[in-house]
Protein backbone atom coordinates (compact mmCIF):
# COMPACT_ATOMS: atom_id res chain seq x y z
CA UNK A 1 0.00 0.00 0.00
CA UNK A 2 1.28 3.10 -0.64
CA UNK A 3 1.78 5.86 1.82
CA UNK A 4 -0.76 8.54 2.24
CA UNK A 5 2.71 10.80 3.12
CA UNK A 6 4.77 11.75 0.48
CA UNK A 7 7.98 12.24 2.61
CA UNK A 8 9.42 10.50 5.48
CA UNK A 9 9.37 14.13 6.96
CA UNK A 10 6.03 13.91 6.78
CA UNK A 11 5.41 10.88 7.86
CA UNK A 12 7.15 11.47 11.35
CA UNK A 13 6.01 14.87 12.04
CA UNK A 14 2.39 14.46 11.35
CA UNK A 15 2.20 11.67 14.21
CA UNK A 16 4.50 13.81 16.31
CA UNK A 17 2.34 17.06 15.79
CA UNK A 18 -0.71 15.17 16.62
CA UNK A 19 0.87 13.66 19.73
CA UNK A 20 1.87 17.58 21.06
CA UNK A 21 -1.92 18.45 20.32
CA UNK A 22 -3.24 15.32 21.42
CA UNK A 23 -1.15 16.50 25.14
CA UNK A 24 -2.01 20.01 24.75
CA UNK A 25 -5.96 18.87 24.79
CA UNK A 26 -5.14 17.02 27.66
CA UNK A 27 -3.11 19.39 29.73
CA UNK A 28 -5.78 22.20 28.67
CA UNK A 29 -8.71 19.38 29.93
CA UNK A 30 -6.71 18.50 33.19
CA UNK A 31 -5.92 22.15 33.97
CA UNK A 32 -10.02 23.42 33.58
CA UNK A 33 -11.00 20.52 35.57
CA UNK A 34 -8.63 20.79 38.26
CA UNK A 35 -8.75 24.48 38.30
CA UNK A 36 -12.50 23.88 38.65
CA UNK A 37 -12.46 21.81 41.96
CA UNK A 38 -9.66 24.10 43.32
CA UNK A 39 -11.75 27.40 42.90
CA UNK A 40 -14.85 25.35 44.10
CA UNK A 41 -12.81 24.59 47.32
CA UNK A 42 -11.43 28.07 47.74
CA UNK A 43 -14.35 30.14 46.62
CA UNK A 44 -16.37 28.31 49.67
CA UNK A 45 -13.53 29.62 52.40
CA UNK A 46 -12.51 33.14 50.70
CA UNK A 47 -16.91 33.91 50.42
CA UNK A 48 -16.98 32.63 54.14
CA UNK A 49 -14.29 34.64 55.52
CA UNK A 50 -15.84 37.86 54.10
CA UNK A 51 -19.25 37.33 55.36
CA UNK A 52 -17.59 36.82 58.59
CA UNK A 53 -15.65 40.14 58.62
CA UNK A 54 -18.64 42.03 57.95
CA UNK A 55 -20.52 39.85 61.30
CA UNK A 56 -17.14 40.30 63.23
CA UNK A 57 -17.39 44.26 62.63
CA UNK A 58 -21.01 44.20 63.35
CA UNK A 59 -20.76 42.02 66.48
CA UNK A 60 -17.83 43.96 67.87
CA UNK A 61 -20.28 47.45 67.24
CA UNK A 62 -23.24 45.97 69.10
CA UNK A 63 -20.87 44.38 71.71
CA UNK A 64 -19.35 48.48 72.63
CA UNK A 65 -23.34 49.47 72.50
CA UNK A 66 -24.25 47.27 75.49
CA UNK A 67 -21.00 48.44 77.56
CA UNK A 68 -21.96 52.21 76.93
CA UNK A 69 -25.30 50.93 78.63
CA UNK A 70 -23.72 49.38 81.48
CA UNK A 71 -21.80 52.18 81.95
CA UNK A 72 -25.16 54.44 82.21
CA UNK A 73 -27.06 52.02 84.15
CA UNK A 74 -25.25 49.44 85.44
CA UNK A 75 -26.88 45.65 85.13
CA UNK A 76 -28.48 45.47 88.34
CA UNK A 77 -29.80 48.83 87.31
CA UNK A 78 -32.42 46.98 85.09
CA UNK A 79 -33.84 44.56 87.05
CA UNK A 80 -32.50 41.75 86.11
CA UNK A 81 -31.49 40.17 89.49
CA UNK A 82 -35.03 39.17 90.76
CA UNK A 83 -36.04 40.65 94.50
CA UNK A 84 -32.35 42.58 94.78
CA UNK A 85 -32.79 46.71 94.63
CA UNK A 86 -30.29 48.05 92.42
CA UNK A 87 -31.95 51.44 91.77
CA UNK A 88 -29.16 53.29 93.69
CA UNK A 89 -26.78 51.82 90.93
CA UNK A 90 -28.61 53.97 88.51
CA UNK A 91 -28.58 58.35 88.74
CA UNK A 92 -32.08 59.40 90.25
CA UNK A 93 -31.48 63.40 88.74
CA UNK A 94 -31.20 64.55 85.44
CA UNK A 95 -27.66 66.17 86.48
CA UNK A 96 -26.68 62.80 87.58
CA UNK A 97 -27.59 61.68 84.62
CA UNK A 98 -25.69 64.11 82.65
CA UNK A 99 -22.67 63.08 84.26
CA UNK A 100 -22.74 59.49 83.73
CA UNK A 101 -23.73 60.09 79.98
CA UNK A 102 -20.76 62.04 79.42
CA UNK A 103 -18.29 59.40 80.90
CA UNK A 104 -19.99 56.74 78.64
CA UNK A 105 -20.12 58.56 75.62
CA UNK A 106 -15.93 58.72 75.58
CA UNK A 107 -15.73 55.02 75.97
CA UNK A 108 -16.21 53.92 72.25
CA UNK A 109 -16.19 58.02 70.53
CA UNK A 110 -15.71 56.78 66.82
CA UNK A 111 -19.57 54.08 67.41
CA UNK A 112 -21.36 55.10 70.67
CA UNK A 113 -20.71 58.70 70.72
CA UNK A 114 -24.36 59.60 71.18
CA UNK A 115 -25.56 58.77 74.67
CA UNK A 116 -29.04 59.49 76.26
CA UNK A 117 -31.57 59.38 78.11
CA UNK A 118 -35.29 59.58 78.40
CA UNK A 119 -37.49 59.62 81.65
CA UNK A 120 -41.16 58.36 82.18
CA UNK A 121 -42.44 62.03 82.42
CA UNK A 122 -41.28 62.91 79.03
CA UNK A 123 -37.95 64.89 80.29
CA UNK A 124 -34.93 64.04 77.94
CA UNK A 125 -30.69 64.28 78.50
CA UNK A 126 -28.20 63.35 75.94
CA UNK A 127 -24.47 63.96 75.12
CA UNK A 128 -23.10 63.75 71.53
CA UNK A 129 -19.37 63.67 71.49
CA UNK A 130 -18.54 63.88 67.19
CA UNK A 131 -21.35 66.43 66.89
CA UNK A 132 -20.35 68.49 63.74
CA UNK A 133 -18.37 71.70 65.72
CA UNK A 134 -17.67 69.79 68.90
CA UNK A 135 -19.69 68.26 71.81
CA UNK A 136 -23.46 68.83 72.26
CA UNK A 137 -25.69 68.38 74.89
CA UNK A 138 -29.88 67.88 73.90
CA UNK A 139 -31.74 68.70 77.10
CA UNK A 140 -36.08 68.76 77.35
CA UNK A 141 -36.38 70.06 81.13
CA UNK A 142 -39.88 69.31 81.04
CA UNK A 143 -42.57 67.26 78.90
CA UNK A 144 -44.11 70.02 77.68
CA UNK A 145 -41.13 72.48 76.14
CA UNK A 146 -39.23 72.32 73.29
CA UNK A 147 -35.50 70.00 73.72
CA UNK A 148 -32.76 72.38 73.61
CA UNK A 149 -29.16 72.24 71.80
CA UNK A 150 -26.09 73.52 73.80
CA UNK A 151 -22.62 73.62 72.83
CA UNK A 152 -20.78 71.51 75.48
CA UNK A 153 -17.45 71.40 76.66
CA UNK A 154 -17.91 69.40 80.36
CA UNK A 155 -20.64 67.73 82.49
CA UNK A 156 -23.58 70.59 83.51
CA UNK A 157 -21.42 73.17 81.99
CA UNK A 158 -23.19 75.12 78.78
CA UNK A 159 -22.14 76.55 76.23
CA UNK A 160 -23.84 78.50 73.07
CA UNK A 161 -28.14 77.53 72.26
CA UNK A 162 -27.81 75.76 68.78
CA UNK A 163 -31.13 75.29 68.10
CA UNK A 164 -34.48 74.16 69.83
CA UNK A 165 -36.14 71.14 68.41
CA UNK A 166 -39.79 69.17 68.85
CA UNK A 167 -38.53 66.16 70.47
CA UNK A 168 -40.30 63.76 72.75
CA UNK A 169 -38.49 60.40 73.61
CA UNK A 170 -41.96 58.47 74.28
CA UNK A 171 -42.61 58.75 70.52
CA UNK A 172 -39.19 57.18 69.62
CA UNK A 173 -38.74 53.96 68.17
CA UNK A 174 -36.01 52.70 70.68
CA UNK A 175 -38.02 54.35 73.62
CA UNK A 176 -40.97 52.12 72.69
CA UNK A 177 -39.44 49.11 71.75
CA UNK A 178 -37.45 49.06 75.61
CA UNK A 179 -40.86 49.55 77.14
CA UNK A 180 -42.59 47.14 75.44
CA UNK A 181 -39.77 44.40 75.97
CA UNK A 182 -38.72 45.47 79.82
CA UNK A 183 -35.25 44.21 78.85
CA UNK A 184 -32.52 45.47 77.05
CA UNK A 185 -33.61 45.43 72.90
CA UNK A 186 -32.63 46.86 69.67
CA UNK A 187 -35.18 49.44 68.11
CA UNK A 188 -36.60 48.75 64.55
CA UNK A 189 -33.93 50.77 62.15
CA UNK A 190 -35.15 53.55 61.87
CA UNK A 191 -34.28 57.40 60.33
CA UNK A 192 -32.34 59.35 62.41
CA UNK A 193 -33.84 62.35 64.17
CA UNK A 194 -31.01 64.41 63.34
CA UNK A 195 -28.72 63.53 60.80
CA UNK A 196 -31.75 61.97 58.74
CA UNK A 197 -29.30 58.64 57.99
CA UNK A 198 -30.48 54.81 59.08
CA UNK A 199 -29.46 54.30 62.90
CA UNK A 200 -30.53 51.39 65.08
CA UNK A 201 -30.40 51.94 68.93
CA UNK A 202 -29.54 49.68 71.79
CA UNK A 203 -31.93 50.92 74.43
CA UNK A 204 -32.16 49.70 78.53
CA UNK A 205 -35.17 50.37 80.67
CA UNK A 206 -34.02 51.58 83.97
CA UNK A 207 -36.03 50.62 87.04
CA UNK A 208 -36.88 51.94 90.22
CA UNK A 209 -36.68 49.65 93.61
CA UNK A 210 -40.33 48.68 92.97
CA UNK A 211 -39.81 47.45 89.59
CA UNK A 212 -41.31 50.21 87.98
CA UNK A 213 -39.57 52.06 84.85
CA UNK A 214 -38.13 55.08 85.85
CA UNK A 215 -37.24 55.62 82.22
CA UNK A 216 -34.82 54.62 79.30
CA UNK A 217 -30.73 54.95 78.63
CA UNK A 218 -29.86 54.18 74.65
CA UNK A 219 -27.10 54.61 72.69
CA UNK A 220 -26.73 54.87 68.70
CA UNK A 221 -25.35 53.14 65.91
CA UNK A 222 -25.40 54.95 62.78
CA UNK A 223 -25.76 52.44 60.08
CA UNK A 224 -23.47 54.33 57.59
CA UNK A 225 -20.36 52.58 58.07
CA UNK A 226 -21.81 49.22 57.96
CA UNK A 227 -23.45 49.81 54.71
CA UNK A 228 -19.76 51.81 53.42
CA UNK A 229 -18.27 48.28 54.34
CA UNK A 230 -20.33 46.19 52.07
CA UNK A 231 -20.35 48.59 49.38
CA UNK A 232 -16.90 48.51 49.50
CA UNK A 233 -16.12 44.34 49.32
CA UNK A 234 -16.19 43.96 45.50
CA UNK A 235 -14.67 40.14 45.58
CA UNK A 236 -15.59 40.23 41.49
CA UNK A 237 -17.12 41.96 39.08
CA UNK A 238 -21.06 40.92 39.86
CA UNK A 239 -20.22 40.18 43.33
CA UNK A 240 -22.66 41.60 46.01
CA UNK A 241 -22.59 41.54 49.96
CA UNK A 242 -25.40 42.78 51.78
CA UNK A 243 -27.08 42.59 55.15
CA UNK A 244 -30.98 42.16 55.61
CA UNK A 245 -33.32 41.47 58.39
CA UNK A 246 -35.22 38.47 58.69
CA UNK A 247 -38.25 39.82 57.26
CA UNK A 248 -36.54 40.64 54.39
CA UNK A 249 -35.34 44.72 54.76
CA UNK A 250 -32.13 45.43 53.57
CA UNK A 251 -29.73 47.09 56.89
CA UNK A 252 -26.74 47.38 53.70
CA UNK A 253 -26.04 46.32 50.38
CA UNK A 254 -23.23 46.84 47.69
CA UNK A 255 -26.05 47.14 45.24
CA UNK A 256 -28.41 49.54 45.87
CA UNK A 257 -27.56 52.67 47.20
CA UNK A 258 -30.77 53.94 48.50
CA UNK A 259 -32.40 51.89 51.25
CA UNK A 260 -35.32 53.52 52.21
CA UNK A 261 -38.35 53.93 50.10
CA UNK A 262 -38.72 58.15 48.91
CA UNK A 263 -41.86 59.48 50.25
CA UNK A 264 -42.47 56.23 52.76
CA UNK A 265 -41.39 57.28 55.95
CA UNK A 266 -39.13 54.54 57.72
CA UNK A 267 -40.20 51.95 55.16
CA UNK A 268 -37.29 50.37 53.17
CA UNK A 269 -36.36 48.59 50.59
CA UNK A 270 -36.27 44.39 50.55
CA UNK A 271 -33.75 41.96 49.34
CA UNK A 272 -36.42 40.36 46.78
CA UNK A 273 -36.90 44.44 45.45
CA UNK A 274 -33.69 44.97 44.73
CA UNK A 275 -32.52 46.28 41.99
CA UNK A 276 -29.52 43.68 41.73
CA UNK A 277 -31.26 40.06 40.31
CA UNK A 278 -28.20 38.33 42.82
CA UNK A 279 -29.31 39.70 45.56
CA UNK A 280 -32.83 38.66 45.20
CA UNK A 281 -31.46 35.15 43.64
CA UNK A 282 -29.18 34.79 47.06
CA UNK A 283 -31.94 35.97 49.47
CA UNK A 284 -34.19 33.61 48.08
CA UNK A 285 -32.42 30.57 48.10
CA UNK A 286 -31.07 31.43 51.77
CA UNK A 287 -34.86 31.83 52.98
CA UNK A 288 -35.04 28.16 51.33
CA UNK A 289 -32.06 26.81 53.01
CA UNK A 290 -33.26 28.47 55.98
CA UNK A 291 -36.40 26.76 56.53
CA UNK A 292 -34.84 23.27 55.62
CA UNK A 293 -31.73 23.35 57.56
CA UNK A 294 -31.54 21.45 60.85
CA UNK A 295 -28.69 23.35 61.48
CA UNK A 296 -28.55 24.58 65.42
CA UNK A 297 -27.06 27.98 66.00
CA UNK A 298 -24.05 28.15 68.22
CA UNK A 299 -24.74 30.08 71.15
CA UNK A 300 -21.42 33.26 72.47
CA UNK A 301 -21.13 35.63 75.10
CA UNK A 302 -23.40 33.74 77.91
CA UNK A 303 -26.59 32.96 75.34
CA UNK A 304 -26.52 36.49 73.95
CA UNK A 305 -25.44 36.09 70.44
CA UNK A 306 -25.81 33.28 68.32
CA UNK A 307 -24.55 32.39 65.10
CA UNK A 308 -24.88 30.00 62.53
CA UNK A 309 -22.68 29.83 59.02
CA UNK A 310 -24.57 28.42 55.63
CA UNK A 311 -23.02 27.43 52.37
CA UNK A 312 -25.56 27.95 49.68
CA UNK A 313 -25.21 27.09 45.81
CA UNK A 314 -28.09 28.65 43.71
CA UNK A 315 -29.06 29.32 40.37
CA UNK A 316 -29.49 33.03 39.47
CA UNK A 317 -29.94 35.08 36.31
CA UNK A 318 -26.19 35.08 35.76
CA UNK A 319 -26.35 31.18 36.31
CA UNK A 320 -24.71 28.87 39.34
CA UNK A 321 -23.74 31.28 42.06
CA UNK A 322 -22.10 30.41 45.79
CA UNK A 323 -22.74 32.51 48.88
CA UNK A 324 -22.30 32.31 52.28
CA UNK A 325 -24.84 33.07 54.72
CA UNK A 326 -24.38 33.89 58.51
CA UNK A 327 -27.77 34.14 60.48
CA UNK A 328 -26.88 36.63 63.77
CA UNK A 329 -29.04 36.99 66.29
CA UNK A 330 -29.03 38.37 69.75
CA UNK A 331 -31.34 38.14 73.40
CA UNK A 332 -31.58 41.90 72.78
CA UNK A 333 -34.16 41.27 69.51
CA UNK A 334 -31.75 41.43 66.50
CA UNK A 335 -32.19 38.98 63.97
CA UNK A 336 -29.42 39.56 60.30
CA UNK A 337 -28.16 37.58 58.17
CA UNK A 338 -25.08 38.63 56.43
CA UNK A 339 -25.20 37.44 53.15
CA UNK A 340 -21.79 37.45 50.60
CA UNK A 341 -22.74 35.81 46.75
CA UNK A 342 -20.83 35.57 43.89
CA UNK A 343 -21.83 33.75 40.48
CA UNK A 344 -19.34 31.00 39.04
CA UNK A 345 -18.91 32.76 36.17
CA UNK A 346 -16.98 35.46 37.82
CA UNK A 347 -15.26 32.27 40.17
CA UNK A 348 -14.42 30.95 36.58
CA UNK A 349 -12.82 33.67 34.90
CA UNK A 350 -9.07 32.43 36.04
CA UNK A 351 -9.59 28.86 35.24
CA UNK A 352 -10.86 30.30 32.00
CA UNK A 353 -7.37 31.78 31.49
CA UNK A 354 -5.32 28.99 32.46
CA UNK A 355 -6.97 26.92 29.63
CA UNK A 356 -6.45 29.54 26.93
CA UNK A 357 -2.80 29.82 28.51
CA UNK A 358 -2.70 26.01 27.84
CA UNK A 359 -3.73 26.16 24.36
CA UNK A 360 -0.96 28.64 23.80
CA UNK A 361 1.27 26.55 25.31
CA UNK A 362 0.58 23.29 23.59
CA UNK A 363 0.60 25.47 20.44
CA UNK A 364 3.92 26.51 21.33
CA UNK A 365 4.63 22.68 22.19
CA UNK A 366 4.10 21.81 18.22
CA UNK A 367 6.70 24.22 17.58
CA UNK A 368 9.59 23.99 19.80
CA UNK A 369 9.80 20.07 20.91
CA UNK A 370 7.75 17.27 22.44
CA UNK A 371 10.75 17.41 25.18
CA UNK A 372 9.14 20.99 26.02
CA UNK A 373 5.85 20.11 25.60
CA UNK A 374 5.92 16.60 27.67
CA UNK A 375 8.00 18.84 30.25
CA UNK A 376 5.69 21.92 30.39
CA UNK A 377 2.40 18.96 30.38
CA UNK A 378 3.79 17.63 33.71
CA UNK A 379 4.56 21.02 34.83
CA UNK A 380 1.33 22.33 34.50
CA UNK A 381 -0.65 19.49 35.54
CA UNK A 382 1.33 18.30 38.39
CA UNK A 383 1.12 21.71 40.44
CA UNK A 384 -2.51 22.16 39.53
CA UNK A 385 -2.65 18.88 41.02
CA UNK A 386 -0.77 20.07 44.18
CA UNK A 387 -3.00 23.19 44.35
CA UNK A 388 -5.98 20.96 44.38
CA UNK A 389 -5.06 18.29 46.99
CA UNK A 390 -3.84 20.92 49.06
CA UNK A 391 -7.04 23.17 48.76
CA UNK A 392 -8.92 19.92 49.40
CA UNK A 393 -6.91 19.32 52.49
CA UNK A 394 -8.24 22.97 53.17
CA UNK A 395 -11.29 22.45 53.20
CA UNK A 396 -11.40 19.33 54.85
CA UNK A 397 -9.77 21.11 57.91
CA UNK A 398 -6.32 18.99 57.33
CA UNK A 399 -3.46 20.79 57.40
CA UNK A 400 -0.66 21.89 57.59
CA UNK A 401 0.11 23.02 53.81
CA UNK A 402 4.15 22.37 52.95
CA UNK A 403 4.44 21.60 49.46
CA UNK A 404 3.20 24.05 46.90
CA UNK A 405 4.66 25.06 44.04
CA UNK A 406 6.39 28.36 43.52
CA UNK A 407 4.77 30.10 40.49
CA UNK A 408 4.62 33.57 39.57
CA UNK A 409 1.26 32.81 36.76
CA UNK A 410 -2.38 32.45 37.80
CA UNK A 411 -1.49 28.76 39.44
CA UNK A 412 0.88 30.43 41.66
CA UNK A 413 -1.28 32.61 42.81
CA UNK A 414 -3.84 30.55 43.37
CA UNK A 415 -1.09 28.25 45.23
CA UNK A 416 -0.05 31.38 47.38
CA UNK A 417 -3.92 31.97 48.47
CA UNK A 418 -3.82 28.93 49.84
CA UNK A 419 -0.98 28.79 51.42
CA UNK A 420 -1.92 32.21 53.08
CA UNK A 421 -5.64 30.79 54.05
CA UNK A 422 -3.63 27.79 55.33
CA UNK A 423 -1.74 29.74 58.27
CA UNK A 424 -4.56 32.25 58.57
CA UNK A 425 -7.17 29.48 59.46
CA UNK A 426 -4.79 26.63 61.24
CA UNK A 427 -2.36 29.14 63.01
CA UNK A 428 -2.03 31.42 65.75
CA UNK A 429 -0.42 34.50 64.72
CA UNK A 430 1.42 35.41 67.44
CA UNK A 431 2.69 32.35 68.75
CA UNK A 432 3.36 30.52 65.02
CA UNK A 433 1.18 27.51 66.97
CA UNK A 434 -1.89 25.88 65.51
CA UNK A 435 -5.09 27.56 66.54
CA UNK A 436 -7.29 25.70 68.83
CA UNK A 437 -9.58 24.73 66.40
CA UNK A 438 -7.04 22.97 64.47
CA UNK A 439 -5.50 21.15 67.03
CA UNK A 440 -9.08 19.69 67.32
CA UNK A 441 -9.77 18.72 63.93
CA UNK A 442 -5.65 16.76 64.06
CA UNK A 443 -6.14 15.13 67.01
CA UNK A 444 -9.55 13.40 66.04
CA UNK A 445 -7.81 12.45 62.78
CA UNK A 446 -4.55 11.23 64.80
CA UNK A 447 -6.71 9.38 67.46
CA UNK A 448 -9.12 7.88 64.53
CA UNK A 449 -6.00 6.77 63.11
CA UNK A 450 -4.21 4.85 66.22
CA UNK A 451 -3.81 1.33 66.37
CA UNK A 452 -5.67 -0.77 69.13
CA UNK A 453 -2.71 -1.14 71.11
CA UNK A 454 -1.03 2.33 70.11
CA UNK A 455 -1.36 5.33 72.79
CA UNK A 456 -1.11 8.95 72.64
CA UNK A 457 -1.12 11.59 75.11
CA UNK A 458 -2.18 14.98 76.10
CA UNK A 459 0.07 17.89 77.81
CA UNK A 460 -1.23 21.01 78.72
CA UNK A 461 0.56 23.83 79.95
CA UNK A 462 -0.27 26.56 81.58
CA UNK A 463 2.26 29.32 81.95
CA UNK A 464 2.71 30.89 85.63
CA UNK A 465 3.08 34.39 87.09
CA UNK A 466 1.96 35.11 83.33
CA UNK A 467 -0.52 37.60 84.60
CA UNK A 468 1.39 39.75 86.41
CA UNK A 469 3.85 40.07 84.00
CA UNK A 470 0.87 41.05 81.49
CA UNK A 471 -0.44 43.73 84.21
CA UNK A 472 3.30 45.33 84.96
CA UNK A 473 4.99 45.25 81.94
CA UNK A 474 1.75 45.58 79.51
CA UNK A 475 0.81 42.83 76.49
CA UNK A 476 3.59 44.12 74.39
CA UNK A 477 6.20 42.21 77.10
CA UNK A 478 3.00 39.94 77.39
CA UNK A 479 2.81 38.66 73.63
CA UNK A 480 7.01 38.46 73.54
CA UNK A 481 6.57 36.16 76.47
CA UNK A 482 3.64 34.25 75.09
CA UNK A 483 6.29 34.00 71.27
CA UNK A 484 9.25 33.04 73.47
CA UNK A 485 7.66 30.63 75.56
CA UNK A 486 5.77 29.06 72.60
CA UNK A 487 9.34 28.62 70.60
CA UNK A 488 10.91 26.85 73.90
CA UNK A 489 8.04 24.91 74.20
CA UNK A 490 8.81 24.02 70.16
CA UNK A 491 12.61 23.20 70.05
CA UNK A 492 11.65 20.01 73.00
CA UNK A 493 9.19 18.06 70.52
CA UNK A 494 9.37 16.23 67.90
CA UNK A 495 8.54 17.14 64.58
CA UNK A 496 5.25 15.12 64.08
CA UNK A 497 3.88 15.95 67.82
CA UNK A 498 1.12 19.05 67.36
CA UNK A 499 1.53 22.12 69.37
CA UNK A 500 -1.36 24.62 69.86
CA UNK A 501 -1.84 27.77 71.43
CA UNK A 502 -5.16 26.50 74.01
CA UNK A 503 -6.20 29.36 75.01
CA UNK A 504 -4.43 33.40 76.52
CA UNK A 505 -1.55 31.51 77.64
CA UNK A 506 -2.27 28.21 77.64
CA UNK A 507 -0.71 25.52 75.11
CA UNK A 508 -1.45 22.00 74.79
CA UNK A 509 1.09 19.11 73.31
CA UNK A 510 -0.21 16.20 71.90
CA UNK A 511 2.57 13.25 71.50
CA UNK A 512 1.59 10.03 69.31
CA UNK A 513 3.17 6.40 69.71
CA UNK A 514 3.78 4.21 72.66
CA UNK A 515 7.66 5.48 73.04
CA UNK A 516 6.80 8.99 73.16
CA UNK A 517 4.41 8.57 75.83
CA UNK A 518 6.56 6.14 77.72
CA UNK A 519 8.96 8.97 77.29
CA UNK A 520 6.48 11.34 78.77
CA UNK A 521 7.93 11.89 82.04
CA UNK A 522 10.95 13.18 80.85
CA UNK A 523 9.78 15.46 78.48
CA UNK A 524 7.56 17.20 81.19
CA UNK A 525 10.73 17.65 83.14
CA UNK A 526 12.56 19.16 80.06
CA UNK A 527 9.98 21.67 79.18
CA UNK A 528 9.46 22.89 83.14
CA UNK A 529 13.00 23.15 83.40
CA UNK A 530 12.95 25.25 80.35
CA UNK A 531 10.18 27.14 80.98
CA UNK A 532 11.56 28.15 84.37
CA UNK A 533 14.18 29.66 83.25
CA UNK A 534 13.93 33.73 82.90
CA UNK A 535 13.77 35.40 79.76
CA UNK A 536 15.07 38.88 78.51
CA UNK A 537 12.28 40.92 76.93
CA UNK A 538 13.36 44.17 76.03
CA UNK A 539 14.83 46.01 79.14
CA UNK A 540 12.72 43.47 81.23
CA UNK A 541 14.64 40.57 82.28
CA UNK A 542 11.27 38.38 83.34
CA UNK A 543 10.84 35.04 84.83
CA UNK A 544 7.44 32.93 83.97
CA UNK A 545 7.96 29.27 84.93
CA UNK A 546 4.84 26.44 84.34
CA UNK A 547 2.44 24.04 85.85
CA UNK A 548 2.05 21.04 83.22
CA UNK A 549 -0.26 18.50 83.68
CA UNK A 550 -1.00 15.05 81.26
CA UNK A 551 -3.13 12.62 80.05
CA UNK A 552 -3.01 9.45 77.71
CA UNK A 553 -4.96 8.16 75.45
CA UNK A 554 -7.37 6.02 75.86
CA UNK A 555 -6.18 4.98 79.55
CA UNK A 556 -7.68 8.50 80.71
CA UNK A 557 -10.42 9.10 78.21
CA UNK A 558 -11.65 8.75 74.48
CA UNK A 559 -12.06 12.08 73.93
CA UNK A 560 -10.62 14.90 73.75
CA UNK A 561 -12.64 17.20 75.72
CA UNK A 562 -11.76 13.89 78.27
CA UNK A 563 -8.01 14.33 78.13
CA UNK A 564 -8.00 18.00 78.35
CA UNK A 565 -10.26 17.68 81.74
CA UNK A 566 -7.97 15.61 83.01
CA UNK A 567 -4.57 17.24 81.77
CA UNK A 568 -6.40 20.75 83.06
CA UNK A 569 -7.08 19.29 86.82
CA UNK A 570 -3.72 17.37 86.95
CA UNK A 571 -2.13 20.39 86.28
CA UNK A 572 -4.15 22.56 89.00
CA UNK A 573 -2.81 19.95 91.24
CA UNK A 574 0.64 20.11 90.69
CA UNK A 575 0.26 24.04 90.42
CA UNK A 576 -0.86 23.71 93.98
CA UNK A 577 1.91 21.74 94.72
CA UNK A 578 4.07 23.78 93.91
CA UNK A 579 2.83 26.48 95.53
CA UNK A 580 2.20 25.27 99.09
CA UNK A 581 6.30 24.30 98.22
CA UNK A 582 6.90 27.77 98.21
CA UNK A 583 4.45 28.88 101.06
CA UNK A 584 6.63 25.90 103.39
CA UNK A 585 10.03 27.79 102.16
CA UNK A 586 8.96 30.70 103.32
CA UNK A 587 7.32 29.90 106.77
CA UNK A 588 10.88 28.04 107.56
CA UNK A 589 13.20 30.57 106.46
CA UNK A 590 14.66 32.97 109.12
CA UNK A 591 12.85 36.45 109.23
CA UNK A 592 14.80 39.76 108.20
CA UNK A 593 14.74 41.04 111.74
CA UNK A 594 16.38 37.81 113.72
Amino acid sequence: MASPFRSLRAALLVPFVLLVVAVAVAVAWSSYVAGLQAVDNVSRRLLEDVANRIANSTEQAMATSAVVLFAVAPDGASGREEGADFSSLAPTVIGEFEKRLWLASGLFPERNSYVYYGSETGRFIGVQRNAPGGAEIRVRAQPNELRRVYRAVSPNERGELLREEDFDPHTRPWYQQAIARKSISWSPIYRNFAQGNLTITLAKPVLRADGTIRGVAATDIALTSLEKMVQSLRLSENSVAFVVERDGSLVASSADRELVLSGSGDARLTASKSASALVRDAFAAATARAAQSTEKMSATLSDRVSTSVEHVVFESEQGRAHASVITYRDSAGLDWRFIVAVPRADQMAPVYRGLAESVAIGGAAVLLALALGTWLFYRVANDVSVVTRAAERLAAGHGPITSIPARRDEIGALASSVVAMSDALLYDALTGALNRAAFVRQFATAAAALDARDRLAIIYIDLDRFKKINDRYGHTVGDAVLGKSAERIRRRLRDNDLFARYGGDEFVIMVNGNAAVDALPALVDRLAERLSRGMDVGEHHVAVGASIGTATYPDDGDSLDQLISIADARMYDAKRRTAEIRRQRRSTSPSDDR
